[in-house]
């Protein structure tokens, strides 16, 4: 009997052991109710779920889709804006008096929620008397720069782009009735300004003295209604040359040392509405005759704005 009462004992023993085991485990594999919702608001607080809105995705895909796809009014096109004379396809053709216009170049751009496309196109000066006669142009002879600027504003259909305005004038450049050369191995440079005007730089090449000069030509867009009666929408504010290599005049270093440097632009927010332009070169330069050096950060160039002459100049110091 006494054994039966020992053996009684012991499995009730073992019994709560079991028990007060399980009630162990339960305890350590679920944590409190409070415990986990500190834990659950600890990992929101650290991972927040975000916002999902494919439908406005589908906006913002959809327009970047319709801006590639919308094909920019073609260089025929633009003349016929610019100078009401359409010359049946043609990119260069007379327009009046012995002059030419030639399609130069064209760019898209976004500004204030809007896409642009603008052409730009150059005219040669007007000839008469015996001017007609003459086969060599001066080299100080500059052609008149001209552009057409559209919008972008009914995408998706057969026809897309709008007519903003065209201007016949935009400023003056180039050399012997030429417009400066456009440089497809470069990318053109822009700037927004804050109070919404756009700058351009279009990269350009031009033949002096034997050597070739890279640079880029500046323009600046102003939408809306200008101010001064005698602005215009898009100005040509001057061309800022980057680089030179003379080895078409050097003649491998026999007439004089053969150099040849590039430069970078950039844009730089100044005191005023329009940027500086910074100029980074390298390469080599001719320090003197018979010797060149290497270009380095001391040969940096900053350009400003002179809004008496409508125009980059160098920056006094730089």
């Amino acid at each position: 009997m006494k054994q039966l009462d020992s053996l009684r004992s012991l499995a009730g023993a073992a019994g709560c052991l079991l028990l007060l085991a399980l009630l162990s485990a339960c305890r350590q594999g679920s944590p409190a109710p409070a415990t986990q919702d500190a834990a659950q608001s600890a990992e929101s607080r650290a991972t927040p779920t975000p916002e999902i809105n494919e439908k406005e995705d589908s906006k913002v895909a959809d327009h970047a889709y319709e801006k590639q796809s919308a094909t920019p009014p073609a260089p025929d096109a633009v003349l016929y804006f610019i100078y009401n004379k359409d010359g049946d396809g043609a990119t260069s053709y007379e327009i009046e008096n012995g002059s030419v216009a030639t399609y130069w170049y064209g760019h898209q751009f976004d500004l204030r929620g809007k896409h642009y496309f603008a052409g730009f196109a150059y005219s040669t000066p007007e000839k008469f008397g015996a001017a007609e006669d003459e086969p060599n142009p001066a080299p100080g002879s500059k052609v008149t720069l001209a552009n057409a600027t559209f919008v972008l504003s009914k995408p998706g259909t057969e026809k897309p782009w709008s007519l903003v305005g065209a201007e016949p004038y935009s400023g003056e450049f180039g050399a012997y009735e030429k417009g400066d050369e456009v440089d497809p191995k470069r990318n053109a440079v822009s700037y927004e300004t804050g109070d919404g005007q756009f700058v351009l730089a279009v990269p350009t090449t031009s033949l002096q003295s034997g050597s070739e000069l890279t640079g880029y030509a500046v323009l600046r867009f102003q939408p809306g209604e200008l101010e001064d009666i005698d602005d215009h929408h898009w100005r040509y504010l001057g061309t800022i040359w980057t680089g030179e290599d003379n080895s078409a005049a050097c003649d491998e270093g026999e007439v004089m040392p053969c150099a040849a440097s590039s430069g970078t632009l950039a844009f730089k927010p100044g005191g005023q509405a329009l940027p500086d332009i910074l100029v980074t070169p390298q390469g080599t330069t001719i320090a003197s005759p018979g010797k060149t050096r290497t270009l380095g950060p001391e040969d940096r160039s900053t350009y400003t704005y002179d809004p008496r002459k409508k125009e980059y100049v160098a920056k006094s110091g730089s």
